[in-house]
């Protein structure tokens, strides 16, 4: 990607990506990733795609002598384009172009079009015109034009193709600082009988009642339902508040379709909660939220504080009770509480977390029960002026009622050794003892089913070390073993013998201020593959300030540097992010 700017609102930008392989597919989890909901499907071929933007914009002032913008993008993905939050299915095209421009100080206008032309979806055309005009300093009104077309395809109900026109109109009213109230009204002018209507009205207000009260709300009745959002804040005192909420949302009618009657599955959601600082190191809170639904339903009760009764001492807890409607899964019940602490002084850092999760419901007629531990430990201990011990611990463990199968488990400790010489650091080092057992939930990589995934248990002892031979030049070693137990099916007990050895030379040269250079020669020694694998590592990184490195390199090798990572997909190019403190 590039970007050109001549200014703030004057530049222009583009972008060109490219993914290959199979399209990633999307899958939701309600239970924090045992249980998955399928979406979207991965693909099957293996494709390349690519996707390209450009987007440029022009402020008026750097031009003319009026005050504005003028702004607009085009972009577009090939079938098959899928990165992070994207699936593209079918070629997806987008345009668009919008201006606004203040015609007085008092005055703005806005004209804005969109297109989007979808393989898989259709197409939809949307043009927008605004006027904004403050009329004094408490009274604001502002009107808007909408025309768009819809014509979808493979929708639920057959084919929409159908034109619709809204407008609108809100005035604002500043009353004083504790006084702001708006009322608007929308209406559809025109539309195709496959089109739902978009006429609206409503009121709000934000109200600043005294030092203690305030109310902000809206409420709106209309094509979609009845819209209303409030909340309510009280401050009993500086150290406690009170506050309560609710939230309906009306069914949105741009999605091309109908309807007659507002939703039964939504019927919104109340929250009432408080929250209490009685001094500078205890505050608490409790919340309770209650979802309505025929057929998306909820209650969870949610308490906590947090307690920090010096500066090197900090404490907190949170309660959680819900009832949950699943409709994939079935409904269940869940219970959860986390406690934590720490301790933080100049030579001692300790902080620990623990969590579990209750739940009970059913699933296909059986039990749905499922208890979920989770703790992390880390703690670092400064022994003299060049020795900081190390240690983590942390483990999640999940029992299923319904099966074996369905269960997990991680386990990590660490301890370790840093050396980091004050007076002469040319030497660094590290000693490292890890102990890691790890089997993933059964549904974790396939949301299609169960997927045997190997289980295993391991321990590692590593030594690494750098040495600075000149103030540009620094050479490294490592050597790790790892004496360790594989099982291949994850629901045998049966694991056979996976002990592997690594060895590692490196060499890091300091180009100038903010680059080095990075090459690795590898030698991996496998027990279970009973062979010997050498393999080579190149990188460059740029700094980041003070604290931080970035680099991009390529791994000839086909294993990792950690040893607890069993799969031989480790070659290609990679990206590294280093902090250093």
């Amino acid at each position: 990607d590039a970007v050109v700017r001549h200014s703030a609102g004057t530049y222009l930008k583009g972008e060109i990506a490219q993914t290959e392989g199979p399209a990633f597919g999307q899958v939701n989890s309600i239970d924090g990733g045992f249980l998955f909901e399928n979406i979207a499907n991965q693909g099957v071929e293996d494709v390349t795609a690519r996707a390209y933007r450009v987007e440029g914009a022009v402020d008026l002032e750097d031009v003319s002598n009026f005050s504005g913008q003028v702004r607009g993008y085009y972009d577009i993905q090939e079938d098959g384009f899928s990165g992070a939050n994207r699936l593209v299915q079918g070629e997806a095209e987008r345009w668009g172009a919008s201006a606004a421009i203040d015609i007085t100080e008092d005055t703005r206008a806005s004209v804005q079009y969109d297109e989007l032309d979808s393989e898989l979806r259709g197409t939809t055309r949307a043009a927008y015109a605004d006027v904004e005009h403050e009329i004094n300093d408490i009274l604001k009104v502002s009107a808007g034009l909408r025309h768009d077309l819809v014509e979808l395809t493979n929708s639920i109900n057959g084919n929409v193709d159908g034109t619709r026109t809204d407008a609108s109109v809100q005035v604002d009213y500043k009353a004083n600082d504790r006084v702001k109230l708006h009322a608007f009204g929308q209406a559809t002018l025109d539309r195709d009988d496959s089109r739902a209507g978009n006429t609206r009205a409503g009121i709000g207000a934000d109200l600043k009642l005294n030092e203690r009260l305030s109310l902000t709300g809206e409420i709106s009745e209309g094509d979609g339902g009845l819209g209303v959002n409030a909340q309510a804040a009280f401050t009993r005192s500086d150290n406690s508040e009170f506050y309560l909420g609710y939230a309906l949302s009306p069914d949105r009618t741009d999605t091309g379709f109908a309807t007659e009657t507002q939703s039964l599955a939504n019927f919104g959601t109340l929250t009432f909660g408080t929250k209490t600082r009685f001094n500078d190191s205890l505050s608490v809170y409790g919340e309770e939220r209650f979802g309505f639904g025929q057929n998306q339903s909820s209650l969870t009760h949610a308490y906590g504080l947090t307690f920090n009764p010096s500066e090197v001492w900090s404490f907190g807890a949170s309660f959680e009770n819900g009832e949950i409607d699943d409709d994939v899964f079935g409904n269940f019940d869940r219970t959860a509480f986390s406690l934590s602490a720490g301790r933080a002084t100049e030579d001692v850092r300790l902080a620990t977390n623990l969590e579990a999760r209750f739940e009970d419901g059913v699933l296909a007629g059986t039990d749905r029960d499922r208890t979920t531990w989770l703790m992390r430990n880390t703690a670092s201990f400064d022994a003299g002026k060049d020795w900081e011990i190390l240690g983590r611990f942390n483990f999640a463990l999940s029992d299923s009622d319904q099966s074996d199968f369905l269960d997990a488990e991680f386990v990590e400790g660490v301890v370790g050794a840093a050396y980091r010489p004050v007076n002469n650091d040319r030497l660094n080092g590290l000693l490292k003892y890890t102990y890691f057992e790890d089997l993933s939930p059964a549904q974790q990589i396939s949301s299609g089913g169960s997927t045997q995934l190997a289980r295993q248990k391991s321990e590692i002892f590593s030594v690494d070390g750098i040495y600075d031979l000149t103030d540009k030049l620094s050479i490294g070693a490592k050597y790790g073993f790892r004496s360790g137990e594989v099982a291949l099916d994850r629901t045998s007990d049966d694991f056979v013998e996976s002990d592997a050895s690594l060895g590692v030379i490196r060499l890091d040269y300091h180009v100038v201020k903010k680059w080095d250079l990075l090459a690795e020669g590898r030698i991996l020694s496998s027990s279970l593959a009973d062979d010997e694998r050498f393999g080579a590592l190149i990188g460059a990184y740029r700094h980041v300030g003070d604290n931080a490195k970035v680099g991009i390199g390529y791994n000839f090798s086909s294993f990792s540097d950690d040893l607890t990572d069993f799969d031989n997909d480790n070659d290609g190019f990679f990206i590294n992010l280093v902090g250093k403190f």
